[in-house]
């Protein structure tokens, strides 16, 4: 209310008046100051007798350069004489000017002042000049929830004026002859009333009504500006407060984050005194204390709250619905519960999800719910309780992404990556401390799988992981990396002793037979143990020492562990020397060939591009399978020659490709060594050149797994990008921490990893880490290509799920 308009009359006659004015500062006034001051105008020719009506034909509001007021009035006001008392007398027409002038001088005190409580303090105040009453009061409520406003003089204390106040409002007190009571009111709401009081005896005259009639319309007026502002306010904050909560859900990646944020918003958005998000545990069918937040100190439940304790819980959990629970209309169970925190009242909102239970958002209130706007708070629960909704979905969504990624897809078990970070991780907060690491293999276990089919190798493998879980210690870690090998880290293991008596107890467990198809089999495991530091300081050292000896055992005759290798690394890591060496002669003797598998687009099913895959045609072997020799050459750095080699082929076909009218994109792969080639760029600028093709036709693929190895791979990837290039993410979902850092990346495209892809089939209905994957991409403004897609059913449902390109037997 910090502003003020400047006015001065332009034009008079014998029954009406011209004013213009100009407010000193538009960008704080508001149109409804302009409202105001028509209406002040209009209220003046009524204290004279007369009918008055203002016109607003310009406003600087409505882009004029001044605001133009015109008053007119009629010569008589129905119920009146013709000649007003005013003519009749000049004492009383300088007593209705003074009131005049009175009234003029609240006007312009109203639009200058600064809050609410100094506009009510100047109405009441000009009230008693203006009537000459001893006692007069203004009590007004400036919205439904707010509390009474007392504004009073001549009463001897606050307490009595807030009675009379009370007994004014309940309508106790009437108009009298010394008494004038008027209502506060607008065209959109009732604020309260306006009351003078004269001593006993005395009697106020139909003037003094008026005037005190205009007084309480302007008291409307202002208090309709104030009321305006602060519903646009209010809207405005709790617009800015869901817009955060929005963002700050959208970053968290936990249901504890989630929550914590939402108990937080809650409090801010409902004024509540407490603020409790509860997790739905559909298992144990309770509700389990997710995070609080709280504005004073309150005693709150933290123990599960179950079904048996509140009987009306059961039917709310199977139609739930935002509520409002008062401490004294509410069932005993939950009137103890409230009143145990010191609450008088409660509200509450679902949390739902595709019409699943996921929680509920609580709020409390110790004071009664009478005093709370009800509407408003349940409306903006909704709102608060549809985010979270959202947020926690997508945060399971992720998890089970995220964990699908970490561990084995057959046992559970963490996978490869996330025991070989859990190591590392321990190496470094470990200082100092010793690691113990086991690498079991089974033995003969490829006899299970021909004799008995894949079946039941993999109910062999689970078996098997279960029994090795209960042999080692709390706080161990078992992993499968794959196939029948399995890794255990010791943390803090007193030496190569306890590490073999911890082995000793894996072997013996694997001693009894295990059940497996309705069969009794027996397997044994060879173990191969390395301790850090003595065998290593990192994981791959302590894992290559491990395998090492774990293939001396079992020259040993099996069933056995040992912690050196005397016989060099055994017979498989001879042969994978000889392969590898045979692996420097295939690169030489023009052995590898590049296939191309099409990426289909999935709106109209056309090739849009090409993935090339290399393999070797092995003159004695056959076609050797790229997973035996793409790790050979990655440890022995034959990777950055063959990569190299494939990129000059690609580049040299796709041109071919183009010049015949028949463009198609090629993917090609960049492995963690190339990447550590700081020409690699440049070189790959050369390779386009030469070969004459565009950088828009070539995509480079990073696996995953690179991108978590990479420390400089965000240098990397933007030097690569800068040649025009496309960049994808290939293998998505073997990583350990790529999630975080994707909007980090000038990525192009995500390629999901066909295990994701492969666990849809003809009875799957949804697969929801697939779609939340994808709808990851999507939001992160990324193509997306699914691998491996082999069935009818996998296609059909990636392009329900709106995927862009995919590849796979079942398309080429």
């Amino acid at each position: 209310m910090s502003t003020g308009l400047l006015l001065r009359v332009t034009e008079r006659g014998a029954s009406e008046l011209t004013f213009e004015g100009e407010y000193v500062d538009l960008a704080t006034a508001h149109p409804l100051y302009c409202s105001f001051t028509a209406g002040y105008f209009s209220r003046l020719p009524s204290l004279f007798g007369y009918c008055g009506t203002v016109t607003h034909p310009q406003c600087q509001f409505r882009g004029a350069p001044r605001c133009v007021f015109r008053l007119a009035w009629r010569s008589t006001m129905p119920g009146t004489s013709e000649t007003p008392d005013v003519q009749n007398s000049a004492r009383r027409s300088e007593q209705q000017l003074a009131r005049f002038e009175e009234l003029q001088t609240m006007a312009g005190e109203l639009v200058r002042a600064n809050d609410v409580d100094d506009i009510l303090h100047r109405i009441a105040e000009r009230v008693g000049i203006a009537l000459q009453a001893p006692r007069h009061l203004l009590a007004v409520r400036t919205s439904d929830e707010a509390s009474l406003r007392v504004h009073h003089f001549g009463f001897d204390d606050d307490d009595s004026a807030n009675q009379y106040a009370q007994r004014v409002l309940a309508g106790e007190l009437d108009d009298r002859d010394n008494v004038l009571v008027v209502d506060v009111v607008s065209a959109r709401r009732a604020f309260g009333r306006l009351v003078a009081a004269h001593v006993p005896g005395a009697r106020f005259t139909d003037v003094d009504r008026r005037l005190l009639g205009a007084y309480a319309d302007h008291a409307a007026a202002a208090l309709d500006v104030v009321a305006s502002l602060d519903e646009a306010r209010r809207d405005r904050d709790t617009a800015r407060a869901l817009l955060g909560l929005a963002k700050e859900l959208a970053e968290a990646v936990s249901a504890r984050a989630i929550t914590d944020r939402l108990a937080r918003a809650v409090c801010e958005l409902t004024e509540a005194d407490t603020a409790t998000v509860w997790l739905w545990d559909e298992d144990q069918a309770c509700f389990c204390l997710g995070s609080r937040h709280v504005r004073t100190p309150f005693e709150l439940r933290e123990e599960p709250i179950r079904a048996p304790e509140f009987p009306e819980m059961a039917s709310w959990v199977a139609d739930p619905r935002p509520m409002v629970v008062r401490a004294d209309r509410a069932p005993r169970e939950l009137r103890q519960l409230l009143a145990g925190a010191g609450l008088q009242g409660s509200g509450v909102a679902p949390i739902v999800a595709a019409g699943r239970l996921l929680g509920v958002v609580s709020t409390g209130f110790g004071c009664p719910m009478d005093d709370v706007d009800v509407p408003r708070l349940l409306d903006r629960l909704r709102g608060v309780a549809a985010h979270a909704a959202i947020a926690l979905e997508n945060a399971r969504l992720i998890e089970d992404a995220t964990h699908q990624a970490l561990h084995d897809a057959l046992t559970g078990l963490p996978n490869r990556p996330l025991v070989e970070d859990r190591a590392n991780q321990l190496l470094k907060a470990r200082s100092g401390a010793r690691l113990g690491l086991l690498f079991v293999d089974l033995d003969r276990f490829k006899n299970v799988n021909d004799t008995r089919g894949h079946k039941a190798g993999d109910e062999l493998i689970c078996a098997v992981a279960h029994r090795l879980a209960g042999a080692i210690r709390e706080g161990d870690t078992l992993a499968r990396l794959g196939g029948d090998e399995f890794v255990v880290l010791l943390p803090d293991v007193e030496g190569h002793d306890e590490a073999a008596a911890i082995a000793d107890r894996v072997i013996a467990a694997l001693g009894e037979p295990l059940l497996v198809a309705g069969e009794r089999l027996f397997i044994s495991c060879s173990i191969g143990i390395a301790c850090a530091p003595e065998h290593g300081a990192d994981y791959g050292a302590l894992l290559q020492h491990a395998d090492a000896a774990m293939y001396e055992a079992k020259a040993r005759g099996r069933g056995r562990y040992a912690v050196t290798a005397t016989s060099d690394v055994g017979e498989r890591r001879i042969k994978r020397l000889h392969l590898e060496s045979q692996l420097h002669q295939a690169v030489k003797n023009n052995e590898l060939r590049v296939h191309y598998q099409p990426q289909v687009d999935l709106r109209d099913m056309t090739t849009t591009g090409v993935e090339a895959l290399v393999r070797w045609h092995h003159p004695r072997l056959g076609l050797v399978e790229p997973d035996a020799f793409i790790p050979l050459a990655e440890e022995s750095g034959l990777i950055v020659d063959i990569d190299a080699w494939v990129r000059r082929q690609a580049f040299e076909h796709a041109s071919a490709w183009a010049r015949i009218g028949r463009a198609v994109r090629v993917a090609v792969n960049v492995s963690g060594r190339d990447l550590a080639n700081p020409e690699l760029a440049a070189e790959l600028a050369r390779e386009m050149e030469v070969a004459g093709l565009p950088p828009e036709l070539v995509e480079l693929e990073i696996t995953d797994r690179v991108v978590m190895d990479d420390h400089d791979l965000a240098r990397a990837l933007g030097e690569l990008h800068a040649t025009g290039a496309r960049l994808a993410i290939d293998d998505f979902g073997t990583g350990t921490s790529v999630l975080g850092r994707l909007h980090d990346w000038p990525l192009d495209t995500l390629k999901i990893d066909r295990k994701f892809v492969q666990g849809v089939d003809d009875s799957s209905g949804e697969a929801p880490v697939l779609k939340a994957v994808i709808s990851l991409a999507r939001s992160l403004d990324l193509s997306v290509v699914a691998e491996g897609v082999e069935s009818p059913a996998q296609l059909r449902l990636l392009r329900r799920y709106g995927c862009d390109l995919a590849q796979g037997f079942f398309l080429a």
